[in-house]
């Protein structure tokens, strides 16, 4: 058996590297808390393997639980809406750990070396998979207003 040539072994840790990154899902509200501005919520793209047998297994991703909802705002304005289960959102996966930010919302160091950790996400709401886009939705005016 002969070894590996040089560009395979990069593509091999390449792919180990990127099977362990996150960086942005669709995902699914299952819980909203009003009060913290959390949601709980499900990856709506499932993840993927290689088994023993060069198989690719496919996994749902557990739900992700009390993940900071990021409404717009700034300036001391924001605007927020109504968020129920089943509303999807964008969620994103910090650098590293957001613990220590979380906890004050000034400048920290992380509590550990995770990056791209599934326990380091936010969620944004609004966006809309091609099958639930708006119908005639304006090209020249702001809108605001009800699904």
């Amino acid at each position: 058996m002969s070894a590996p040539s040089l560009a395979k072994l990069l593509n091999s840790v390449r792919e180990s590297v990127f099977a362990g990154l996150r960086v942005a899902c669709p995902g699914r509200v299952e819980r909203y808390d009003s009060s913290t501005q959390t949601v709980d919520v499900k990856l709506l793209v499932q993840d993927f393997y290689e088994d023993a047998g060069g198989e690719r297994r496919y996994v749902s991703e557990p739900v992700i639980s009390n993940v900071p909802l990021q409404f717009p705002g700034g300036g001391g304005m924001r605007i927020t809406f109504p968020m129920a289960s089943g509303d999807p959102v964008l969620v994103i996966f910090a650098d590293r750990s957001i613990d220590q930010w979380q906890a004050s919302g000034n400048e920290g160091t992380p509590e550990d070396t995770r990056r791209h950790h599934i326990s380091d996400a936010f969620a944004i709401p609004g966006i809309k998979a091609n099958a639930q886009a708006w119908t005639d939705a304006p090209t020249d005016v702001v809108t605001i207003g009800s699904d």
